[in-house]
């Protein structure tokens, strides 16, 4: 979706209150949640002391127009309307609500905003604001991709809206744009249907009557270019009527003859998604502003006539790296001095780019956002301070999550000592000038002992390392990338933080620049022994002692870790075993039971190693080992043979095992067959990959235990976790259910399985404990000034028995129960005090 403001039809180009907004095809499937949360803006999040940053809780979708800006109740103040999205088009759409609403969010003129209605009529994937019957009040329209109409909700000037349903002889739409292209005083609106262009004409009092242009250069042939999805208006030849451009496929410019036709094109000299246009050079024409992907962005300049001339804008913005996240583009006049400047996203992070008034911008200065990734941006002057605001969607929810999506909300500003730069006049260097990476490299080489069992190049170094130099020369904020342990780590942070180097300039100035450096680091640590000898200072550690360590229920340890590591093991088809091939493994188990960590001290091959290792899982905490009665630290070596009986699967073949159980939807189960070997037999991917499975008793039956384990989600719900339960409803024979825990937003992992009456109803229901890790805000200092890390999030997801099939097979049901008293609840044990309450 490309929307700008046009205000004047006569050669001028302004940003209107609104701003620009400037939408990309969104790359993620994010969680999201059926019911819109409280709008709050709070300044616990401030970034800066002069960014005004508050989290925003409403229910945000993710696609194209998901949101359209104007004064919806007529009290002067500048509101928001969200369409949640898209519930039927698949990977890369989300959507908050079934019933595809449009909520509206109603701003108090103070940069607050309240939760509005919740308009349904449709799936309503896009919108656009405008007055479409001349009274002088905002009215709301929505598109759906999977509807022959478009909604109308008519503003009657009292707050009240009025639902209209407006034919189109066509189905469905991927973008929709307004404007009087006809010339006759009223907005009209334009969609895009294939190589086909859907123009409603207005008759002044929002009722249209629809023509249809062939947009195929030669009206016959067809070729894949000719589509047309993304489309924007503005007057690009200075005829005084408004001209379409089209940035997808092949970026060209359809000029209007004055009456609503468009006809003669003229190529653009690139292609893109996200487009932003205005005045950039003063001379009050229409320029375009291009995302190329990449972290590039293209400036052109119109010379009048509707051509643009090559780019003007040569340097790189953002993280110069192959990248699928959208970079949103907007502009408005940041420091106010009469000129549109450059706003956009790389990541989750806002750039600003001040421009001089002749489309000479200076380098990008980053401005700290809330967390998470961006999906918009909306530029306005939603306080009525007379600066920009800038509006963006920065997450959402799946349905039933009960986890509020956020957007920012916050004030476009200067930049100050606190922001830094990627790309300056004169970059950072060393005394003498040398290298930055250099110095950095040498600094940490004097500090860096390399452990037993380690060794690294220069060709393949063990950290990349994260900076920002300071306007003093000094290094703040260092980040490693890539571990040795933690008291390396903590000694190569140390050197970084030693640094003084020549700090880089802007404009003959001193600021703060950010440099991601890979130090070449080289060395290799002495030979591995076994036992590990103790630091100064640690107790010693035994091979022999009385009582060995076990797991909590008495089950010897070095067993049950050879049939785990065994049971695991799947296998490239290609992928030789060695006769007699043997791997052993050296771990030491501390006083309190924790695991010190594994050590290959006999090798197969890598990828064996790793593939063995990999299927013991988190080991929980054990009985420690005892010598005359006293817990001490133990060694031990652990011996697998993976030949023989003991063979592994072949990839293949455990992949028709896996595909088999799951079509079936149940699995037998032979007489005297463990638990491990059943599921090494039926499910033999998923077991690998959970490492862990739970036997228990939920639905009383006489066939005995359910098994639970959990694996990495398939299908839609590509960030989330599946549990599979296997449920004996007959002798010997297991009913596969499978129950999705949904995302939180990334990566989302089982942190615990539990069972408890929810209810006080004497029925136990299924607990999952669900954890993620979120870039959040870490902490704020008394300037308001933020630092950002990644924290651990929870949510709990609540199953319940729902009976049989016809079949007689188990059934179960998510329960949708709102429970946010649950929610960032880190243990079963606090879930399960937390239920006891309520």
């Amino acid at each position: 979706m490309l929307s700008v403001s046009l205000i004047h039809r006569y050669g001028w180009w302004l940003l209107s209150g609104l701003g620009l907004l400037c939408l990309l095809a969104a790359l993620f499937t994010w969680p999201r949640f059926s019911h819109p949360a409280p709008l709050r803006v709070g300044k616990q999040t401030v970034a800066h002391p002069q960014w005004a940053a508050g989290r925003v809780s409403s229910p945000l979708g993710s696609e194209e127009h998901i949101v359209a800006m104007g004064d919806f109740n007529g009290d002067g103040h500048q509101d928001l309307a969200l369409t949640n999205g898209d519930p039927n088009a698949g990977p890369g759409s989300v959507y908050t609500d079934p019933q595809g609403a449009v909520t509206l969010w109603l701003g108090d003129g103070l940069g607050g905003l309240r939760h509005g209605a919740v308009l349904r009529a449709l799936e309503a994937t896009l919108l656009a604001s405008f007055d479409a019957d001349g009274d002088g009040d905002t009215d709301l329209l929505a598109a759906s991709r999977h509807d022959d109409s478009l909604v109308l909700w008519r503003h009657d000037g009292r707050g009240r809206r009025v639902v209209e349903f407006i034919p189109m002889p066509w189905w469905g739409t991927t973008d929709m744009t307004t404007g009087d292209v006809d010339g006759d005083g009223d907005p009209d609106i334009l969609i895009p249907d294939g190589t086909r262009l859907q123009v409603g004409l207005n008759d002044g009092r929002g009722h249209f009557h629809w023509q249809s242009q062939d947009m195929r250069p030669d009206r016959k042939s067809f070729e894949p270019s000719d589509m047309i999805e993304r489309i924007a208006l503005a007057d690009v030849d200075g005829d005084h009527d408004l001209d379409l451009v089209s940035v997808q496929n092949q970026g060209r410019v359809l000029f209007n003859d004055g009456r609503g036709h468009f006809g003669h094109e003229q190529d653009l000299p690139a292609t893109g998604y996200s487009l932003a246009i205005g005045d950039l050079n003063g001379d009050t024409r229409p320029d375009l502003v291009l995302d190329l992907g990449d972290g590039k962005l293209g400036v052109y300049l119109n010379d009048g006539t509707g051509q643009f001339g090559a780019d003007s804008l040569s340097q790189q913005v953002g993280q110069p790296e192959p990248r699928a996240i959208p970079c949103w583009v907007a502009l408005g006049d940041v420091d106010r001095d009469g000129d549109v400047d450059l706003a956009f996203n790389f990541g989750d992070d806002v750039w600003v780019r001040l421009n001089d008034g002749r489309a000479h911008f200076e380098p990008a200065y980053h401005i700290a956002t809330p967390p998470a990734a961006l999906e918009e941006l909306h530029l306005a002057d939603l306080n009525h301070d007379g600066r920009l605001d800038v509006l963006s969607p920065l997450s959402v929810r799946e349905p039933g999550s009960g986890q509020p999506a956020r957007a920012s909300l916050s004030n476009l500003r200067l930049p100050t000592s606190a922001d830094y730069y990627e790309e300056v006049d004169q970059m950072p260097t060393g005394p003498g000038g040398m290298a930055v990476e250099a110095v950095v490299a040498a600094a940490m080489q004097r500090r860096l002992v390399v452990p037993p069992g380690h060794s690294f190049s220069s060709s393949r170094p063990p950290y990349y390392v994260r900076l920002v130099v300071g306007p003093t020369g000094a290094v703040e904020h260092p980040e490693l990338g890539g571990r040795i342990s933690p008291g390396i780590d903590s000694a190569m942070l140390d050197a970084l933080r030693q640094l003084r180097l020549v700090p880089g300039r802007l404009h003959g100035r001193p600021v703060r620049v950010a440099l991601q450096l890979v130090p070449g680091l080289s060395g290799e640590g002495p030979p591995l022994t076994f036992p590990p000898t103790p630091l100064p200072g640690e107790e010693p550690i035994y091979t022999d002692v009385e009582q060995l360590p076990a797991f909590a229920n008495g089950e010897a340890l070095l067993p049950r870790l050879r049939r785990e590591a065994l049971a695991h093991l799947i296998l490239p088809d290609n992928e030789p075993v060695p006769p007699h091939a043997r791997l052993v493994i050296g771990l030491v188990v501390e006083k309190t039971g924790d695991v010190h960590g594994y050590r290959v001290l006999e090798s197969i091959s890598p990828d064996i190693d790793a593939a063995l290792t990999g299927g013991f899982g988190s080991i929980p905490r054990l009985l420690p080992g005892r010598r005359q009665g006293k817990p001490v630290r133990v060694a031990l070596r652990l011996v697998v043979e993976p030949t023989g009986r003991n063979a592994p699967l072949r990839q293949s073949e455990a992949a028709r095992l896996e595909a088999r159980t799951r079509q079936q939807g149940e699995a037998r189960r032979l007489p005297g067959e463990t638990d491990t070997r059943f599921l090494r037999r039926i499910l033999p991917l998923s077991l690998s990959y959970s490492g862990r499975v739970i036997s228990y008793v939920w639905r009383p039956t006489a066939f005995g235990k359910q098994l639970f384990l959990a694996v990495r989600s398939q299908g839609e719900n590509e960030y989330g976790t599946d549990l599979l339960v296997l449920d004996p409803y007959r002798p010997n024979t297991y009913a596969l259910r499978i129950l999705p825990l949904e995302d939180m937003g990334d990566l989302t992992n089982l942190e615990s399985l539990f069972f408890t009456d929810v209810d006080h109803d004497g029925r136990l229901e299924l607990l999952a404990l669900k954890e993620c890790s979120l870039k959040d805000v870490g902490w704020t200092d008394k300037h308001g000034q933020s630092s950002y890390g990644h924290f651990s999030h929870y949510a709990t997801d609540v199953f319940r028995l729902a009976g049989t099939d016809r079949a007689g097979r188990p059934r179960y049901v998510r329960d949708t129960t709102s429970r946010p008293y649950l929610d960032e609840l880190p243990t079963a044990a606090a879930v399960r005090k937390a239920l006891a309450k309520h």
